[in-house]
């Protein structure tokens, strides 16, 4: 054998499952938190039996709860390097050199936005991707 096996087929063959958790399968599922950080609240604009409107003061209780999870939306922070300019006493003005770790230009991406970057084309290609594919079908 001169090591390279045959792969498994991308897309797997119909094995007559059922789509999500298989019978006997203990299924878990997110819990809902006592103290959410954001309440939005809905009501009713309208009564389901006459079309009468409805507003705020119509409410009588809670009727359920749904609660979403997701990432806090996030702020770049932005660090400005001064390079300054110092005088000798004998008159020489010397201005302060960039550090190596800072690139010449006036501005560029920090390292944790650099560690970001593959993952981010992946998500780009991948959406392309998917674009690319429903296209295809129509």
């Amino acid at each position: 054998m001169d090591g390279y096996a045959k792969s498994k087929p991308a897309i797997p063959k119909d094995n007559n499952n059922a789509v999500g958790g298989q019978v006997g399968h203990k299924g878990e599922t997110l819990k809902m938190t006592a103290q959410p950080d954001e309440i939005v609240k809905h009501h009713a604009l309208i009564c389901r039996a006459c079309s009468s409107k409805l507003d705020e003061t119509n409410i009588i209780e809670l009727a359920s709860k749904h609660q979403v999870f997701d990432l806090p939306v996030q702020k770049l922070l932005v660090t400005e390097h001064q390079l300054l300019l110092s005088q000798c006493s004998c008159g020489c003005k010397t201005k302060a050199t960039l550090p190596s770790y800072l690139a010449k230009a006036p501005t560029q991406y920090g390292p944790n936005i650099e560690y970001l970057r593959p993952w981010y084309e992946g998500q780009a290609k991948s959406a392309r991707y998917q674009q690319e594919m429903r296209r295809a079908k129509h």
